[in-house]
């Protein structure tokens, strides 16, 4: 009889500051990215810092409204022991936990843990519907890089992208559907339906990064599920940082379909699995704030898919199928 194997998955994801003292740091680490600041290293070092400290100060104030630290840990915390919960129903013993690649729990010292710990197979899987980049394609590397680091007999496995996951789909559309037909009720018309992601540099254009036609493809996708086919348009928050960012921007956005005559305004985060200070200040907060004052009467926001079910069965689609795609390359 063959020993057992015991398989860990590892949620991946960007992380965030835990307290107000780690908003420089964890700032640090993001600008550290080559795609974001070009300058080679030591330098870029440097100007990683320089910008941390600028940005910080203006991001401080915005943590401490939500205690003092990123809403996005906890959430990545409870989708990791929901969908743990949910392997064990199915009498999969797998581990599952979270690693973030730019604060605490770092992805090497959650690697480090689960092989120490025993672990033979990882499984990756990056809380990204999109991949980019300055996320799947980094938080990947970086989860490949630590398991090699620390033991390269260690079996590794990803999971694919999920923008157009049937699940993923349902569940996106679901949640908007339900805005539509319950919140958005007798709203003011027009009405619109702005889906909003993530930004990227254009810098990662060139070199070959095609998230913007992986958002827009996931987004016709979740529409198609809608009744009535509501009037929609796909815009981008600007990221923190220098250079020229792809758009149209969200708050441009906003105001022209304020001067369009648009009334009601529908705001789906496609590209956040959970909600974090992007979702629950920039969304909830500060856009809402832009729309008011451009004369949108009526602005709502649907919720990201957190513990969703339907997002749960999304994530086990994805390991069962990497774990398909791994037995099939490895022949009966």
């Amino acid at each position: 009889m063959s020993a057992r194997v015991r398989t860990a998955v590892v949620l991946l994801q960007l992380g965030g500051p835990d307290s107000l003292d780690a908003v420089g740091p964890y700032l640090r680490n993001m600008f550290n990215h080559p795609d974001l600041v070009s300058a080679p290293w030591p330098f870029r070092s440097f100007v990683a810092k320089r910008m941390a400290n600028e940005y910080a100060s203006k991001l401080r104030p915005i943590f401490q409204s939500f205690g003092g630290a990123s809403p996005a840990i906890p959430q990545a915390e409870a989708q990791a022991k929901t969908f743990e919960r949910r392997l064990t129903s199915m009498g999969l013993g797998f581990t599952v936990r979270v690693g973030m690649r730019h604060w605490h729990p770092y992805i090497e010292d959650v690697v480090r843990d689960l092989i120490e710990g025993g672990v033979d197979r990882i499984i990756a899987l990056p809380l990204h519907p999109h991949s980019s980049r300055l996320t799947v394609v980094d938080q990947t590397n970086e989860f490949k890089r630590a398991v090699a680091k620390i033991d390269s007999n260690v079996q590794v496995m990803t999971t694919a992208e999920f923008g157009e996951h049937p699940r993923y789909v349902e569940c996106m559309s679901e949640l908007l559907q339900r805005t539509l037909s319950m919140d958005a009720e007798g709203a003011p018309q027009p009405m619109h339906v702005l889906f909003t992601a993530h930004s990227i540099p254009e810098t990662s254009l060139r070199k070959g990064d095609d998230y913007p036609q992986k958002a827009k493809a996931s987004v016709e996708a979740i529409v198609g599920h809608i009744t009535g086919q509501p009037d929609w348009s796909l815009c981008y928050k600007k990221g923190v940082g220098p250079g020229k960012w792809v758009g149209p921007f969200i708050e441009d956005r906003i105001e022209e379909l304020a001067q369009k005559g648009v009334r009601s305004l529908i705001v789906v985060p496609t590209s956040f699995v959970s909600e974090q200070v992007e979702t629950l200040y920039d969304l909830d907060e500060k856009y809402y704030a832009i729309a008011e004052k451009a004369g949108i009467e009526c602005y709502m926001r649907v919720a990201t898919p957190q513990t969703n079910p339907i997002f749960i069965d999304a994530l086990t689609d994805l390991v069962m199928e990497a774990l398909d795609a791994n037995r099939s390359s490895n022949g009966p």
